[in-house]
């Protein structure tokens, strides 16, 4: 088991424990307190956009799809889909809010 920490905006901190290969859709669905929101869950339409401040080597390599995604968007390398990515069973990871 590892964790999911999430830090909120208002710095508040929900940690949850969760299986070391989990997605984090399922993690989500075990977890639904977690701040993850899910759309299309095929790496369009960015709804599941997470900023990972600790733990990025924690998850899977990003997708084809995902890659297209943000190269489209120009989002900042420490942003991850969560509709693609899972935990792969080094450790935990830290997500934190998007700025503003």
């Amino acid at each position: 088991m590892t964790q999911i920490k999430a830090i909120l905006k208002d710095n508040t901190i929900i940690s949850k424990e969760v299986a070391c290969d989990c997605n984090l859709k399922r993690a989500h669905d075990l977890h639904p307190e977690l701040p993850l929101k899910f759309g299309c869950r095929r790496g369009d339409c960015g709804v599941c956009a997470i900023r990972v401040v600790e733990g990025m080597e924690n998850l899977t390599r990003r997708t084809k799809q995902e890659e297209i995604f943000m190269a489209k968007k120009k989002l900042p390398a420490e942003y991850r889909l969560a509709c693609q990515c899972s935990l792969n069973g080094g450790g935990g990871i830290t997500i934190g809010p998007k700025p503003s």
